[in-house]
């Protein structure tokens, strides 16, 4: 320039902040309920020097072997209470962290999970019901049955 020249300037390095690296771990799904399964994670390994920090997980349960599945976008909750689910059922959980950058990659379950399974529901009504009087007593019952017929 007209003033002259000067020394270089040192090297400037930036970080630009990236959305998360690992997915969350420690995946796992309770039956509560005959419709209800409580699914729980950890969260991805951060490195602070990179990773923006996690602002919310995306959810999606599949029914095992069907297309259909469940979302949910959560907070930084680490646990979802997914409702309204068929009974005896089995399904799946797909689990990503994002930030203010975008989504890291999912969790997902390994090659021959057969999936988090939903409690039983109401298997039926109780088979041969068998009401008798017994001795002298007129007030005196045995009540007997068979297991549902349903599992």
């Amino acid at each position: 320039n007209s003033f002259g020249q000067s020394l270089p300037s040192p090297n400037v390095t930036v970080l630009m902040p990236t959305a998360p690296l690992n997915p969350p771990f420690a995946v796992s799904g309770l039956p509560v309920l005959p419709a209800s399964i409580n699914f729980t994670w950890l969260p991805p390994p951060i490195n602070d020097s990179v990773e923006a920090p996690i602002t919310g997980y995306d959810t999606q349960i599949f029914i095992v072997d069907t297309p259909e599945f469940f979302s949910e976008m959560l907070d930084l909750q680490m646990f979802y209470l997914q409702t309204g689910l068929r009974p005896n059922t089995a399904y799946s959980m797909e689990i990503a962290a994002f930030n203010m950058i975008g989504p890291g990659p999912p969790f997902r379950n390994v090659p021959g999970f057969r999936g988090f399974i939903s409690g039983e529901g109401i298997s039926g009504p109780p088979m041969n019901l068998l009401v008798s009087n017994v001795g002298i007593e007129p007030d005196t019952f045995v009540v007997s049955w068979d297991s549902p017929s349903q599992p």
